[in-house]
Order: C-alpha cells, then structure tokens, then sequence
C-alpha cells in the first residue's frame, strides 16, 4: 500500500525546482538527515553499484509531513517533464525510469543486503506518483537579420540570462539566504574581472586488445575514449569518459548540424551509428534501445558537461563549446567540434 501522501495545492516549490540527475530523500526539517535517512541514501547507492549505474543522492527538507522518506527525482518523459515520488515500495521502479532499466527485469534479477529491506522493498503494488513540472521559457528577442550562431550554441539574450537571475534569486529567498545588493555588485565585479581563457577539443581513441563484441558480430581492437581539452597555456586536461557516454558524445559529433533530444527514440541514422560505436567500445555491457537512449540523453549530457566543467575550472563557455547543447525543441549538438575531430572518429571507429 502506497505511503505517499501528495499535499491538494501540489508539490512544495523547492520540489519542482529539482535539478536532473539526482535523486533526493525528503526529510523532517526540525530533524535533518536521521540514521534512516542516512540508511535510504546508502539503499539507492547500493541499488546504483549493483546496476553499473551512477548516483547523485542528496536529502532536501519540506515542510509537508507526508513526503517525509519518500524518493524523488526529475525526469524527461513523453509526455513531459515530471517529478517522480515514491516510496520503499516504489523507489525501485522510480530509480529504473531514472536509469532508463527495465523494471520488470531489474525486479527479477537483482537481490539487496538484508540490512536495506526496511527501506527499500523489490516488489509491491505502489507505483511512483507522477507530478508534471511546468516548464519556464525565457522570452527571447528576435535575432536581427544576417546575424548568425555558432552552430548548436544556445542563443542568448538579454531578457533571457535576467529570466535565469530572476529563478535563481527567487531558489535563494526560498530557503531564506540572506544576498544583499551589495553581495550581488562585488559578484558581478567579480565575473567582469574574471580571466577568460580559451580552449581546444580533441578526442583519443585507443585501441586495446583484440576480440569480439557480446553478440559475436564485431572482431578488432576494444577501444577507449578519451576527451583532451588543452587551454591557451598548452595544458592538456585529459578526461576518460564512460563507454556509453563516450558513444553518445562521439554520435553528437559526428551529426554537424545536430539532432533534436526527441528525435533519438526515432532516428535510425544515429542509432545505427551509436551501436556501431558501442560495438567496437571497451566496458559495453549492453546496448540499450533507441527509447531507452532518449531517456538516457540528459543524464549522459550531465556526465559529459561535469567533466568538461572539471577540466576547464567551470568555465561555461568551454561547457557550451564543447558539451552537447542546444535550445529545448531545437537541434542539440557539439558546436566546438571540427571537421578534423569528426574524419578522426570515422577512421577511428572505422565509419564509412
């Protein structure tokens, strides 16, 4: 039977402010994070290590009694963005739409230590509650004629990066952080003064040993992939990106004049060249269908922007370069890319 109680006037504010890629424990704010809380948190991350997934867990207090314990995260759906809330008993299939896993087959396969059984249960009848999230769409001014972006860069304009200020203060006030004007004006002091630095992308492929892939289809060298972002002192920041992540980024690329998010579950051109790249990829334990892909987009975007964020010291303008970016609606892409970087992963991986 279902715990959680949803309050009539909907989810808390700071509920539908939630970032993607985590996944939260709500707590009792007169208590903060309890033994239980702590023994949640350790619950999903050991529910994360059993899947191959990757975790973000946090714990954020609310003040509405009946979401106390319960798990939450954000998603992209079909029918649009929602907050998934649930409990001990539907916290396994929430964290499956969250990796995009098969709940059916994760709830048959997988066994948990006796010690996380009291607060996550495998099996049960609730279901995760689903809470649409508006999404908030700066207005934006129309771009004069003959003027031109970078490829896939995010057009930006002045009505809205104030729209974006505006929800940050308003997350600020919400949890009663005390910014005055005069924080506001050293910061922007600040971020006028700050050194801007430039930066190039190149992408190493290396080959490994010699075998065939999982179906027996594909024999040659197991390659790794690894980003350099190299800034203007000659620096080589060297990440290695996980395998999958590696072969959506590397798909991104290869599409010059980008793809729509949206258009992932459907396109078979990237498909085909995602699993191509998959095939001849180190560490690839599955290769997960086209609707699985689109679920996983973001979540991947993530990972490949927090490496280049780590690489370039949170420069943003590098994560907008050389991250997968775009407008909502509108085609995503690599805008730092090259023609030199796209031919390098074709013979790299063998494309025609």
């Amino acid at each position: 039977m279902s715990t959680i109680k949803i309050p009539q006037n909907g989810l808390p504010q700071e509920i539908g402010i939630i970032p993607f890629g985590q996944v939260i424990v709500l707590t009792n704010p007169e208590q903060g994070i309890t033994s239980n809380t702590t023994q949640q948190i350790l619950a999903v991350i050991s529910i994360a290590g059993k899947l191959g997934q990757s975790h973000i867990v946090y714990a954020l207090p609310v003040q509405y009694s009946g979401l106390w314990g319960c798990y939450i995260c954000k998603v992209k759906t079909e029918d649009g963005v929602q907050v998934l809330v649930s409990d001990r008993e539907s916290v396994l299939e929430m964290l499956c739409e969250f990796w995009g896993l098969d709940f059916n087959e994760v709830s048959k396969s997988i066994k948990l230590s006796d010690r996380y059984e009291r607060y996550v249960f495998l099996g049960g009848e609730s279901h995760p509650v689903r809470i649409p999230v508006p999404v908030r769409k700066p207005e934006k001014e129309e771009r004069e004629v003959g003027s031109t972006l970078i490829q896939c860069i995010t057009e930006h304009t002045k009505e809205g990066e104030m729209a974006k200020i505006e929800d940050i203060l308003e997350d600020a006030l919400l949890h009663k952080l005390d910014i005055s004007a005069l924080d506001l004006i050293t910061l922007l002091d600040k971020v006028s003064k700050k050194e801007r630095k430039t930066y190039e992308l190149d992408i190493n492929i290396i080959p490994g040993d010699e075998g065939w892939d999982k179906d027996m289809i594909v024999f040659g060298p197991r390659r790794t992939c690894e980003i350099t972002i190299t800034d203007d002192s000659g620096i080589k920041h060297k990440k290695k990106l996980p395998a999958q992540t590696a072969a959506l980024y590397l798909t991104f690329i290869l599409f010059e004049d980008g793809i729509k998010i949206a258009d992932l579950k459907t396109s078979d051109e990237f498909y085909n060249y995602f699993q191509h790249i998959c095939r001849r990829l180190k560490s690839i334990n599955n290769i997960p269908d086209k609707v699985t892909l689109w679920k996983n987009a973001n979540r991947k975007r993530g990972e490949i922007k927090g490496l280049i964020s780590d690489a370039t010291n949170d420069d943003k303008t590098a994560e907008m370069l050389f991250g997968i970016e775009g407008e909502e609606g509108k085609e995503f892409g690599v805008a730092g890319a090259t023609d030199e970087l796209r031919e390098k992963i074709k013979k790299g991986f063998d494309i025609e």
